[in-house]
């Protein structure tokens, strides 16, 4: 039976898992946003890194350079969601899950 993802799991947290515990699994979360923080880093810099190699090597309208770029985006959004589609599927619940615990100040933000 498929649960509905937004029901409550535990009504009270505090008495169904130990400190040990949470700590270990709000340490994976933490590892696991920061697996996903690095790898968009990457495809955004392979993305500036290619217009400005086309910029700066190709006489090329700056037309066609937005469509190319547009284009390397849609490859490299495919590319990720192809090869990391459980990290991707759970990212904003994990994120919501990290900034529970989390200082206003230390909130994460979702990244994609």
């Amino acid at each position: 039976m498929e649960r509905d993802k937004e029901e409550v799991a535990f009504k009270d947290f505090k008495s169904s898992v130990t400190i040990g515990e949470f700590e270990a699994v709000l340490s994976l979360a933490k590892s696991e946003y920061q697996q996903m923080k690095e790898v968009v880093a990457e495809k955004n810099k392979f993305l500036e890194d290619c217009v400005e190699k086309m910029m700066n090597t190709e006489k090329l309208p700056a037309k066609v350079i937005e469509q190319l770029r547009l284009g390397f985006k849609r490859r490299a959004e495919y590319d990720m969601e192809r090869s990391l589609p459980d990290q991707i599927e759970r990212h904003r619940p994990l994120v919501d899950f990290i900034n529970r615990f989390e200082s206003h100040e230390d909130k994460l933000e979702y990244l994609h």
